[in-house]
């Protein structure tokens, strides 16, 4: 796939790369807006740059740029003022679409860069070429996740093996933000490698699908956005449809077939993995299929991943459980890493969880633990109808003296919370996930009733 992308660098052929709405974005066009902020960053002394862009096509512009300049490459989807503070140590400078008011680092924008820019003669990407994405994970804290370019085109190699035949000649649309991996694999470099295009603008709504183009589309999504299809509203032919970034429901495929007449292929995987299995939900909790070129080996204490795109050689030990079948085909059956220790008494913040949402009173609740010297548990809840009825009644308080209540029924005193947040909606970051990072921070303020949290 290296050499693909080299050659479709240096070709002549004018092959589409991106459809902004009203024009086909072509490979000349491409290569002079590389050329031009190459010339920037080169200008400069900067290794590590943060691209910030959500407009896919300059995302991809800026990361080729930043890999021809032979700097670094850094991918963070969540940009907030807190989080981006949180990892400014670890970046130089900042490309970007306009200029952030809140920023100390130097800033590079497309609109600075030279209209008539040198086109570069010698396109070297090498493949060693690094990205260092940063996630929250289920702590909220920054994590830095580094992958060689190389790994990456290794997985979209697997990709095309695997799913390419289903593409045709559509047009590729997302729901999904370019700044992680799985936007950035499947609707960006996976198109790009193989001479295929995509649609600029993020999806946002599901009507917006028909008003893209008249073209077949293949569209990357997510479990949030196709769980939320309307049953009532038609939907475009498409030629294939994936979701990742976790658990579709049974219903939701299910509805997914009857507006797309497509089934979607599920990816599983994480950032620092990379893809590991796929499945249809063709019946309720149909097993997940290993990827090819992918392999675990179990023990006791852990499942180890092995695969052809991830540079540990020793693998990467999985945060969830996984039970395989006779056939090696496998079903997910929660996290492991979610039982700490308090005081020395050990608790599943899933099994609280799940405890706490089996209440009326409750439609989804979040344990996290929380930042500081004493470890401590914080709990975040949304109400049903009735919770909001007896929180109106009674306030806060009762309602967490109620739930606390029925705990100590299962629960070891210490390992009952002492934080508790309720807010109306739980807050979602670029890639549909609860956005962690933001539920931390609410045991960081005040409480502030305005904003719909007590």
């Amino acid at each position: 796939m290296l050499h693909r992308i080299n050659q479709a660098l240096s070709s002549e052929q004018q092959h589409p790369v991106c459809y902004d709405g009203s024009n086909v974005i072509h490979l000349s066009q491409f290569k002079r807006d590389v050329s031009a902020l190459y010339a920037k960053i080169i200008a400069t002394k900067f290794s590590r740059w943060l691209i910030t862009t959500e407009n896919s096509y300059l995302f991809f512009v800026a990361l080729i740029a930043v890999f021809q300049a032979e700097r670094k490459a850094i991918i963070s989807a969540n940009l907030t003022p807190s989080w981006r503070q949180g990892i400014e140590s670890q970046f130089d400078a900042i490309i970007c679409e306009t200029m952030p008011a809140d920023c100390d680092k130097p800033v590079v924008d497309f609109s600075s860069c030279p209209v008539k820019a040198p086109i570069i003669d010698d396109w070297k990407l090498s493949g060693t070429e690094s990205i260092i994405f940063y996630t929250s994970g289920s702590t909220g804290v920054p994590k830095a996740i580094k992958k060689s370019f190389n790994c990456l085109l290794k997985e979209v190699a697997i990709l095309e093996r695997t799913f390419g035949h289903q593409f045709d000649n559509a047009m590729v649309v997302a729901s999904v933000s370019p700044m992680h991996i799985y936007g950035l694999l499947f609707k960006l470099l996976w198109p790009f490698v193989t001479q295929r295009y995509w649609y600029q603008e993020k999806i946002e709504f599901p009507e917006q699908l028909n008003t893209v183009s008249n073209n077949k589309l293949v569209f990357i999504s997510s479990p949030a956005f196709l769980s939320r299809l309307d049953k009532n509203l038609a939907m475009p032919e498409m030629a294939a449809i994936f979701s990742s970034g976790g658990m579709l429901e049974y219903e939701a495929a299910q509805t997914s077939l009857q507006q797309f007449s497509r089934l979607p292929v599920e990816v599983y995987g994480s950032t620092e993995t990379g893809g590991i299995a796929f499945r249809q939900q063709t019946a309720n909790q149909t097993p997940w299929q290993l990827l090819e070129g992918v392999h675990v080996e179990q023990s006791q204490q852990e499942i180890r991943l092995f695969s052809s795109h991830i540079s540990q050689q020793e693998g990467i030990v999985l945060d969830d459980r996984l039970v395989f079948d006779k056939d090696g085909r496998f079903t997910l059956e929660g996290r492991k890493d979610r039982v700490i220790k308090l005081e020395e008494k050990r608790v599943s913040l899933t099994e609280l969880e799940q405890f706490v949402e089996k209440d009326s009173h409750v439609t989804r609740c979040m344990a996290l633990m929380l930042p500081g010297k004493r470890k401590r548990i914080g709990v975040v809840i949304s109400l049903s109808e009735v919770g909001n009825e007896l929180h109106q009644n009674h306030g806060k308080v009762y309602i967490v003296r109620y739930l606390k209540n029925l705990m100590r029924d299962r629960f070891e005193p210490v390992t009952i919370p002492g934080k508790w947040r309720i807010i109306n909606e739980f807050p979602m970051n670029s890639q549909s996930k609860i956005d962690t990072h933001r539920l931390v921070n609410l045991f960081n303020h005040k409480e502030n009733q305005t904003n719909g949290i007590s």
